[in-house]
C-alpha cells in the first residue's frame, strides 16, 4: 500500500490479470502455454499446484489490503499520539487488527 508507485502499478495488473481471467483458463495458460514459450518441463500436478497459487495469492492480496484499510482511524491516530514510528505502527497497531478482521 505504501510501495513505489511502478511496484503499486505492477502489483494491481497482476492481480487485475489473475482475478478477471477464469480459473480453467489460468490452467490451461500455465499447463500447455508457459512451457512452450519459456521452454519448461513440468507436470501436470505442478502446474496445477502452481496455477492454484498464482490464483490464491491475487485473492489474498485483495483480502488483505482491504483488512489494511479498515483498520480505523483513530487507532492509527492513536499511535501516532504516543509517538510511534510508521513501523511500530504498522507492526503494532494495523497489522494485528487487520489479522482481527480479514482471518475468521
Amino acid at each position: 500500500m505504501s510501495a513505489g508507485r511502478v511496484v503499486r502499478g505492477i502489483i494491481a495488473a497482476y492481480v487485475e490479470f489473475i482475478r478477471n481471467v477464469p480459473l480453467i483458463l489460468l490452467v490451461y495458460l500455465v499447463f500447455y502455454g508457459l512451457p512452450t514459450v519459456v521452454d519448461l518441463a513440468y507436470s501436470a500436478q505442478t502446474s496445477f499446484v502452481a496455477t492454484l497459487a498464482l490464483y490464491s495469492g491475487a485473492y489474498l492480496v485483495e483480502v488483505f489490503r482491504s483488512g489494511l484499510e479498515a483498520v480505523p482511524r483513530g487507532q492509527i491516530d492513536a499511535g501516532k499520539a504516543i509517538g510511534l514510528t510508521p513501523w511500530q505502527r504498522l507492526v503494532h497497531v494495523r497489522l494485528p487488527t487487520m489479522m482481527r478482521i480479514t482471518l475468521p
